[in-house]
């Protein structure tokens, strides 16, 4: 095998790795200074809002699969479900009571929509619908026999 020159490469990761060092020293230097970070500084929010904004996140999804005019049902617009799921923490007290009356109204779709069944009718429903089955690929079973 004949020698490999990696004089040019070295070259390059000095330069980037100077680079880098460079723009931590001058984020460290604006933090002395008072300036702050480059970045705003953004109010933390609580693990029960998190899981708040989740859970309509979600629901909101199940939701579109059944009805594509869910919003027009909630009442609020798209855009501002988007602001709220991307900026959950510009919101205020009062934003906060209007997001937990979405989550208790996606709740009564979702149990319109996805009504609970036991495991018996659950197991029944199946039974009927995989009746003469003998095989779904796309919902990957094969029958037991």
């Amino acid at each position: 095998m004949s020698k490999m020159n990696y004089s040019k490469i070295e070259l390059a990761i000095e330069q980037v790795l100077q680079k880098i060092q460079i723009d931590l020293l001058s984020e460290l230097a604006d933090i002395a200074a008072g300036i702050g970070s480059r970045k705003k500084s953004k109010e933390k929010i609580s693990k029960e809002r998190k899981k708040l904004i989740l859970a309509l996140q979600l629901d909101i999804m199940r939701l579109l699969d059944k009805d594509t005019g869910i919003y027009a049902k909630l009442k609020i617009k798209k855009s501002t479900l988007d602001y709220i799921f991307a900026h959950p923490e510009e919101i205020k007290d009062d934003g906060w009571a209007k997001v937990e009356e979405l989550c208790a109204l996606t709740g009564k779709y979702i149990l319109e929509y996805y009504p609970e069944v036991s495991d018996e009718e659950h197991i029944e429903i199946q039974q009927r619908r995989h009746i003469n089955k003998r095989f779904n690929v796309s919902e990957r079973w094969l029958p037991l026999q």
